[in-house]
């Protein structure tokens, strides 16, 4: 059951029909119907609230997804990176929908910040874990999972820092105005306080409630944000 409340971006649930343009056009365009009316990107209080109806991702799959990443990544020099053959591959394997691999690969070509057709595989799989069909509060909380690669429960301030600004990453990308790096990096020290300035792991499911209850999030969650794609956004 979806929150009652009108959240947009990444984190919500709609019921629109979303078409996703080029990554190689100048900026990216996303186009919705409802109710037989066209809203261009922007005009919608609820801009790409449609990802998780358009998408078909399922925890179980994305979470086989995060374990073949992290075997591809493991092959090769770098534990922490997969190429774009190496996340098709993993893609294959899981049986991903034609329409879903579409998405990630597109999404891969983002997350490639240097060009170097190599993606830190952790960011990308918290990045589009809010794509699964469920409250607000559960996509939080599989995101952190998704990171948690090791399945220790714990993460560092860093981390979730990481992780979170991958999430708003991602929903930049179709559209939405989402939060400054700023922003992220003082809602993660806000909630996750290290009294003694210390780096410390945190048992980050004790602090779901939280991340969602700090104004940026309120912030993220309700399209007020000031950076967009390619602004602000690094």
């Amino acid at each position: 059951q979806e929150s009652s409340v009108p959240f947009r971006g990444l984190l919500c649930c709609g019921r629109w029909r979303l078409r996703i343009l080029s990554v190689s056009e100048s900026k990216p365009e996303c186009v919705f119907n409802t109710m037989g009316n066209t809203l261009s990107e922007g005009s919608s209080p609820m801009a790409i609230s449609a990802m998780s109806n358009y998408t078909h991702f399922e925890k179980h799959e994305l979470t086989r997804l995060r374990d073949s990443f992290r075997e591809m990544a493991e092959r090769h020099g770098n534990p922490r990176t997969i190429s774009r053959s190496e996340m098709q591959e993993s893609i294959n394997s899981v049986g991903i929908v034609d329409s879903d691999a579409e998405v990630l690969d597109r999404l891969f070509t983002m997350f490639d910040k240097t060009g170097d057709d190599a993606i830190y595989f952790r960011e990308f799989i918290a990045g589009i874990a809010p794509l699964i069909s469920a409250d607000v509060k559960e996509k939080v909380d599989f995101a952190l999972q998704m990171y948690d690669t090791m399945g220790t429960g714990k993460l560092k301030q860093e981390e979730i820092i990481k992780l979170l600004s991958a999430i708003n990453r991602t929903a930049s990308y179709f559209g939405d105005p989402c939060l400054t790096e700023q922003q992220v990096i003082d809602l993660v020290e806000d909630v996750f306080d290290s009294d003694d300035g210390k780096v410390k792991d945190f048992l980050y499911q004790n602090y779901v409630n939280g991340i969602i209850d700090h104004p940026n999030f309120a912030i993220f969650v309700t399209g007020k944000g000031g950076a967009r794609y390619g602004q602000g956004i690094s």
